[in-house]
């Protein structure tokens, strides 16, 4: 997926491989999209989601994936943004299996169920709002985030934050018949030396991965899922000065993963 602030288009990578001039467009030229990524949605492996939000007060969650060779996008969610407890901008949004969460910039969390009603728009989960004040003490001060679904259940969303000399753990519960969220704190890693502020997170099956671009040397770091403890340390030679080491990852078949990290001109 390509997008720009006035427009986006998806391509089919195996085709576009193949012979790029033949690719069709698919998207729109008259206006951009944001929050673009992978869907973390189970029966949706390769599936991109991301948000319209060329009418402001009513934002479409939409769904882009292949099938039989046709990129075919269908609107997953209306979301209704009047109910929420913030007028915060949103920062991100992700599309779980039975479960939209909008990030919003003030730090905030809040939870749209799945599926939507055909024709309606869908409010937030009452009670759900998750703030700096309540639940989440470091939420503000975290120098980078991820959010990934529990590999064994569809309900449950699991959430890191990274600081200086911390990484912390939180788990997201949804019940669907009480319609409520329960918040549970679980693992924290003390002690290590993550004290650059240009970080990015990635989160596989098994492993938290965290690049620091600006640490005493630049590093790749694989951690736990688990208990988060360090499994494996990768020293990236740069410098990069102040391009973050982004993280891409490509889940195999074969029970193995792929890394793709680059900053700058840089990919390996």
């Amino acid at each position: 997926m390509v997008s720009c602030l006035n427009t986006y288009e998806f391509y089919i990578t195996s085709v576009y491989a193949m012979d790029w001039h033949l690719q069709e467009d698919n998207g729109s030229i008259d206006h951009g999209v944001v929050f673009a990524k992978k869907s973390d949605e189970s029966e949706h492996p390769g599936a991109i989601t991301f948000v319209d939000l060329k009418q402001a007060d009513a934002p479409v969650v939409w769904r882009a994936e292949n099938v039989d060779g046709e990129i075919v996008t269908t609107a997953i969610m209306l979301l209704n943004p009047k109910n929420l407890p913030t007028k915060s901008p949103w920062m991100d949004v992700w599309v779980f299996d039975t479960l939209a969460v909008v990030k919003m910039m003030d730090g905030s969390f809040a939870f749209f169920e799945k599926p939507m009603v055909m024709g309606m728009h869908k409010d937030p989960i009452v009670g759900s709002y998750l703030t700096d004040n309540t639940t989440l003490p470091y939420l503000f001060n975290f120098n980078a985030y991820a959010l990934a679904a529990c590999c064994d259940d569809g309900n449950s969303i699991e959430f890191y934050g990274v600081l200086d000399t911390q990484i912390m753990k939180w788990t997201f519960t949804f019940d669907p018949d009480a319609k409520q969220i329960t918040v549970t704190q679980d693992q924290a890693l003390y002690n290590c030396t993550l004290e650059g502020k240009i970080i990015k997170t990635a989160v596989s099956e098994d492993f938290l991965i965290v690049s620091c671009t600006d640490c005493d040397a630049p590093v790749v770091n694989f951690y736990d899922r688990q208990d988060l403890s360090l499994v494996k340390s990768y020293a990236y030679s740069g410098p990069f000065g102040t391009a973050a080491i982004n993280i891409a990852l490509y889940q195999n078949d074969f029970n193995s993963l792929s890394v793709f990290i680059a900053a700058n001109d840089q990919i390996d």
